[in-house]
């Protein structure tokens, strides 16, 4: 088989060209001999690089480059070929593509599937991206709407912090004026307390004496005063008057009469007397009633209290009474309450004394 004088390769008959020289045994591809089937025909001979390099020096512009090791390629591929005008001074022919195509395409192939790659993957950044920013827009809008809505929020819990404060503030004020003002009304109650009783030192009630309708309460007050011991005409007296509204119908219990006796010491008098007389009757002083059914009602001669005394003298009778204490009275208006005779009187001005009775 014919080898080509330029690569050394098998040469096809139909892509084989030989010198036209006799004493040339060469053949060459047309590729490297850089020649065309055509443009052998217009020529009608072709010399060899070899033979035409041992002429004499001239033009050698037709002289083909030749390659050091180049792979046939068909005759598709000719048209790749460069065809060297005359007047070049290079007498090889244009080395072809050879055995180191496959290397020398290597980089090619990766530029082009680098450039191919890069091209996809900034399509599809490019789409994800945009996506993810749509997203990240939609996530901005949610932010500022939601910090707008926290700004608002937070300046309405600003105010409202501001007026709870002013409430508290008011409240406290509020609560120190009420704990004022219960004292006040505390103190006042005390004074008012203290002054009516003081207005009824000098009184004394009378309790249980029967009714009648044509009774002198005054000459009633006489007539159990001097009962007991103490010498009392109706000159001594201020006034005397039955202090409950009229009962009808009923004369078990009699309302009380409250007289006001001119020297407080008549009053002390007449209520240590009747403490040591201790049972009187209606009737031990002619007092009985129209029909005198009412004689046997026991009479009682005590100190007048206001309403809150008497109320506080009560809650200690029940007290004492639990406690095992043996005494309980007044004097000159004033509760004082013994547990046995032997042991110190204990004063009683208020319920908070109460805890005193144990």
């Amino acid at each position: 088989m014919t080898t080509c004088g330029a690569c050394g390769k098998a040469i096809k008959s139909a892509d084989q060209i030989t010198c036209c020289r006799k004493t040339c045994s060469h053949s060459y591809h047309y590729v490297c001999a850089n020649m065309t089937s055509d443009l052998l025909k217009k020529q009608g001979s072709w010399t060899c690089p070899l033979c035409t390099s041992q002429r004499p020096k001239g033009d050698n512009s037709n002289t083909p480059i030749k390659p050091s090791e180049q792979s046939l390629v068909d005759d598709s591929e000719r048209s790749n070929v460069t065809i060297r005008k005359q007047g070049t001074s290079t007498g090889l022919c244009e080395q072809p593509n050879t055995g180191n195509d496959e290397e020398e395409l290597r980089p090619h192939v990766r530029n082009i599937i680098h450039q191919e790659l890069s091209s996809i993957v900034r399509d599809l950044f490019n789409k994800e991206f945009k996506s993810f920013r749509d997203q990240l827009t939609g996530l901005e809008n949610s932010i500022k709407f939601i910090n707008s809505q926290y700004e608002d929020i937070k300046k309405l819990l600003s105010a409202n912090s501001k007026e709870i404060k002013s409430v508290k503030d008011e409240n406290k004020m509020l609560r120190e004026d009420l704990l004022s003002l219960k004292a006040r009304v505390k103190q006042l109650e005390d004074d008012n307390m203290r002054q009516q009783q003081w207005t009824r030192l000098q009184n004394i009630e009378l309790v249980g004496i029967p009714e009648s309708s044509d009774e002198e309460t005054p000459n009633i007050v006489v007539k159990v005063a001097n009962y007991v011991g103490v010498s009392v005409d109706s000159s001594d007296i201020e006034f005397a008057h039955r202090i409950q509204p009229r009962r009808g119908g009923t004369t078990a219990h009699p309302r009380t009469i409250v007289a006001r006796l001119r020297q407080r010491s008549t009053k002390d008098a007449i209520v240590a007397a009747a403490r040591k007389k201790r049972s009187v009757t209606a009737g031990d002083v002619g007092l009985g009633g129209e029909q005198n059914v009412n004689k046997n009602n026991k009479i009682y001669i005590n100190e007048h209290l206001c309403k809150e005394n008497k109320q506080l003298f009560k809650q200690c009778k029940l007290k004492c009474k639990e406690a095992n204490y043996a005494f309980v009275w007044t004097k000159n208006c004033r509760i004082y309450v013994r547990r046995n005779p032997t042991s110190p009187p204990i004063l009683i001005t208020s319920t908070s004394d109460l805890k005193k009775i144990c």
